[in-house]
């Protein structure tokens, strides 16, 4: 699985970003809500890229809102949390490791917002989507404390040549 990507400040310098319900969301996250960025799972096996009623593939828009759904009788994941897109597509699922810190702060009532940042090609693990809210504050938490900032030099390592 791709690992998720850095917590030190979410990069949506995205063109046409603006349009999009996830630039609303942008406020929530720089005031402190957790968030998340993973990738979809089993998009090879569900409806992604699949012809729709159009007949263009089905593939959803960058910022598009999506809606999370726990399977608890999913026979591969008693964690399983489904990705759907407008409601009755159904993209694919969290990664297993992320399901398995979410399912159970969502099966306790809390809440958790997703958002399409990278719509792939089909691919496994091509789609990327952000999640806000408390739902996610295990992973949030857990990324934040694995992210180290490189340290500044102590006062005695700086170079004594330096003329001021």
């Amino acid at each position: 699985m791709s690992s998720p990507r850095d917590h030190r400040d979410i990069d949506l310098n995205i063109p046409g970003i603006e349009t999009t319900a996830l630039w609303d969301e942008l406020i929530s996250i720089k005031i402190g809500q957790p968030w998340t960025e993973a990738p979809i799972a089993g998009l090879q096996y569900y409806d992604y890229a699949q012809p729709g009623l159009s007949g263009e593939p089905i593939s959803p828009a960058l910022g598009d809102r999506l809606v999370l759904v726990r399977a608890p009788n999913n026979a591969n994941d008693c964690n399983a949390v489904e990705v759907w897109w407008r409601n009755s597509i159904r993209l694919g699922h969290l990664p297993r490791e992320l399901a398995a810190e979410v399912a159970p702060r969502l099966d306790a009532g809390e809440l958790a917002r997703a958002y399409v940042t990278s719509t792939g090609n089909g691919e496994p693990w091509s789609a990327w989507i952000l999640l806000v809210g408390e739902a996610v504050r295990t992973a949030y938490d857990r990324h934040r404390a694995e992210y180290r900032p490189p340290s500044m030099p102590a006062l005695g390592d700086l170079d004594d040549d330096i003329p001021f």
